[in-house]
This record gives C-alpha cells, sequence and structure tokens, in this order.
C-alpha cells in the first residue's frame, strides 16, 4: 500500500467531512457500493483507523478492504484500500478506469465499456455471481469490448434479497435498458447470476426481454446447488444473506425449480470449471432440454471470470 497515498487521502477526508462535501464527493464517482446499513455485531471485526465527526473509515480484520461509514451508521463506499482512498482523492482507479457510468440507481447498475475494435454492433450483459459485484466482471468486459462487442456489466448487492427476487428485478432492469439499445443482446452470467437470469426469462410472460436475446452462456451456474451454501446454511450465515439458502443443493434448492423460459426459445450454453469446487459438474445440469453444458474448462470458480481461456471461449461460442 502506498504510504503517501493512504496519508493524502486521510488528510483529504477530514478535509472533507469538515466542509461537509464528503458524501457529495463519493455519490459523483463509480462508487460499486450499496448504501446499507452496517452491522454493529461486526464490531470486533471493523475497525475504525480514521473518525470525523461521525464519519468513520473502517478496515475489516488486519486485510486490505476498507469501507466508509455515515454518522447514520450507512456505508457509503467499499472496496480495496487503494481504490477506497482514490476515490477520497477523486482520483483515477486504474484497472476502473475503462468503465463508464451512470447509475441507473444507487444500488443496481449498468457499467458500460464501448467496443475499441472492429463494432459488431451487438451488446453482451454479463452478470456477476453471488458475493461479487460489476468489477468481478472487468477482465472479461474488457476482452469482449476489444473483441468489438458493446458490453453492459449489471451490478447488484447479492445478500439483500433472494435469487427469485433479484432475477424479477433484472428482468425490470433489462427491460428499460433494453428499450434504449438498437443492437443484437446477449447475456453472459457466471455462479448466482445464471440462475438470476433463468428466473428473469422465466417470468418474462409479456416477453419484455427474451425476443431481443441472440446467445445466453452460463458460467458455472449452481442449478443444483453449491455445498459451500448448505455449509454456510448450517453455519446460520443465512441469518445475514438473503441469497444462501436458495443456493443450497436440498431438494428444495431454487435452482431445481425455476421453469423454462417463457418465450426465449434459444440453446442455454453451460460451461463449467474442471477444478471448480464451489459448483461440481453434477449441479450443473437441470432438468430443461434447452439447457446444454458444452464444456469444462480447466479452471475454478472464483477465478473463472478473470482467465482468459473463460474469455476465448465465451467469445467462441458467442460467434458459433
Amino acid at each position: 500500500m502506498d504510504t503517501i497515498l493512504k496519508r493524502d487521502a486521510l488528510a483529504e477526508f477530514n478535509r472533507l467531512v469538515t466542509n461537509g462535501t464528503l458524501k457529495a464527493v463519493l455519490d459523483s464517482q463509480c462508487n460499486c457500493n450499496a448504501e446499507s446499513a452496517v452491522d454493529h455485531r461486526q464490531a470486533t471485526t471493523w475497525h475504525d483507523i480514521a473518525v470525523n465527526s461521525g464519519w468513520r473509515i473502517q478496515r475489516f480484520g488486519c486485510g486490505h478492504h476498507l469501507r466508509i461509514v455515515d454518522p447514520s451508521g450507512i456505508r457509503q463506499s467499499c472496496g480495496p484500500d487503494e481504490l477506497v482512498f482514490r476515490r477520497i482523492l477523486h482520483r483515477p482507479v486504474n484497472w476502473f478506469v475503462n468503465i463508464m457510468t451512470v447509475p441507473d440507481t444507487v444500488y443496481k447498475s449498468f457499467y458500460t465499456y464501448l467496443a475499441t475494435n472492429n463494432r459488431r454492433n451487438e451488446t453482451v450483459v454479463l452478470v456477476h455471481g453471488w458475493v461479487n459485484r460489476a468489477v468481478s466482471m472487468h477482465k472479461m468486459a474488457t476482452h469482449l469490448s476489444s473483441c468489438g462487442y458493446d458490453v453492459l456489466v449489471y451490478d447488484y448487492m447479492s445478500s439483500t434479497a433472494g435469487v427469485s427476487a433479484h432475477g424479477r428485478e433484472l428482468l425490470l432492469k433489462a427491460a428499460q435498458r433494453f428499450c434504449k439499445l438498437k443492437q443484437n443482446i446477449h447475456f453472459v452470467t457466471h455462479s448466482m447470476g445464471g440462475l438470476l437470469l433463468r428466473v428473469a426469462l422465466e417470468q418474462d410472460t409479456k416477453d419484455l426481454i427474451s425476443s431481443r436475446i441472440g446467445k445466453v452462456i452460463l458460467l458455472a451456474p449452481p442449478n443444483g446447488g453449491s455445498p459451500w451454501a448448505d455449509l454456510l446454511t448450517m453455519l446460520g450465515a443465512d441469518a445475514f444473506d438473503r441469497a444462501i439458502s436458495d443456493l443450497r443443493m436440498a431438494p428444495d434448492g431454487v435452482g431445481r425449480y425455476i421453469g423454462p423460459p417463457a418465450h426465449y426459445k434459444g440453446e442455454i450454453t453451460i460451461i463449467g470449471g474442471a477444478f471448480d469446487l464451489k459448483v461440481p459438474k453434477n449441479s450443473l445440469r437441470v432438468d430443461n432440454a434447452q439447457c446444454v453444458v458444452r464444456e469444462m474448462l480447466p479452471v475454478g470458480h472464483h477465478g473463472m471470470c478473470s482467465n482468459l481461456l473463460t474469455a476465448q471461449a465465451v467469445e467462441r461460442y458467442l460467434l458459433g
């Protein structure tokens, strides 16, 4: 961590709090944050590194993850320490600078990557998975934009609702955004994002988006659940995260009961990871003839979307 950056950011934090403009500075940027009340039961894991007039910069444990909390106990920013410090200083963030965004709302947004080469007049919508945010799809989006696709990365806070609610929200947000697009549209999802899209397609009885969609590619979708969700539910984590119980491998796991698309008639291509310990191969399959497991890549779960092999496979299926 750059100690000069930290020093300057803490000094700027105090200045902005004193003149009452910190909230405006954070709101003016691509904040990748869900404004949510902090859980004071986590006081043993989050530690203050700066406090001024009720505003706090807190660090998670001894790691490199920070959050900014306002006097009302609402989180206003979060992320790796360098990212948060650069937001305070209103400086570009190296690995996030290519995202051009005007958030639809504070919580759920589409982040835009415009095609950089040989524009195809096609848009790919990326949907991230559980406990991730839009930035987890950055490398995939960058690769696809370099291949001529405009890319929209859908951002949502996975812990705030169950799979069905998130899926309905995706349907509504996509319908609003698609009204502004003239291009052909494809979907590529990762992990729980695939369940959200399946819910959206099932619920799209009025054909709000289905007839606009070309290819659908699901990366490591937990259609049959994940053993990690079963373990976390046994440990009581579902009390803090509404989506966890939906991802269980139990017979009542949500992925098993999502119906077929109401209007989308194309193939739903599934790609798994041979080294994926969170979504094993037997959890990829679903009782729906449209869903076909096409390939198992030599990748794990979390690194899947940042792996060049995955991006190249997605490009191949989009062209196929």
